[in-house]
């Protein structure tokens, strides 16, 4: 493998988790907590699989702080 491929996939698994963290958070607003659940399931699972460590972490928490204010913003309209 090349260089940019490496690059690529390690880009893939840090912002794994922050979208799924986001659409969890999402579905958890909209009423959908086993979908949610799922979703938050993945997204810790692709946090702790993403190196180093805490990157991926902290990524799912910016997903689901993300999350949370687009849905307060969508349920207002």
């Amino acid at each position: 493998m090349t260089e940019l491929t490496l690059v690529v996939i390690r880009l893939a698994l840090w912002l794994l988790p922050a979208l799924l963290g986001y659409m969890s958070m999402r579905a958890w607003r909209a009423g959908r907590s086993r979908v949610a659940a799922g979703l938050a399931l993945a997204g810790l699972l692709c946090g702790v699989l993403a190196k180093p460590l805490p990157v991926g972490l902290v990524l799912l928490l910016i997903g689901l702080l993300a999350g949370w204010g687009g849905a307060l913003r969508g349920a207002n309209r």
